[in-house]
């Protein structure tokens, strides 16, 4: 994959812990899961960029967004997609210690856009929540 400088601002936001992850959506049977994924930068949410959600996504991308498909069960669906994104971009063992030693919230997940808007601060400053 080239590293676009979208690409690695990304990467510079994923091992820092600067990401969000959204669950949209839940299959039927409880075995495929659809996310949203932003990074932060400079104060500001950015969707993943397309290559990478192209590479990270079990199924082919919508062609009007970006939503990551993860399909499987037995462990946090959020957590396999960190760790996927971690290891497209070749920094897995960085991206862990990090978390490992991070005393901060690292990559944000949330379990709805109800749940996004209320509790993310970039939000909580747009909707004055």
């Amino acid at each position: 994959m080239t590293l676009t400088q979208e690409i690695k601002d990304f990467k510079k936001s994923l091992l820092k812990g600067n990401l969000v992850i959204i669950l949209k959506e839940v299959s039927k049977n409880g075995l495929k899961r659809k996310f949203k994924v932003f990074y932060k930068k400079g104060g500001k949410l950015f969707p993943i960029p397309k290559e990478l959600a192209k590479k990270a996504s079990d199924k082919k991308l919508d062609q009007y967004d970006l939503d990551v498909t993860i399909i499987g069960a037995g462990m946090d669906m959020s957590m396999a997609l960190w760790i996927r994104l971690s290891k497209i971009l070749n920094c897995y063992d960085e991206c862990y210690n990090n978390y490992k030693n991070s005393k901060k919230e690292f990559n944000s997940f949330y379990s709805s856009w109800s749940q996004f808007i209320q509790i993310e601060p970039l939000m909580k400053k747009i909707f004055k929540l």
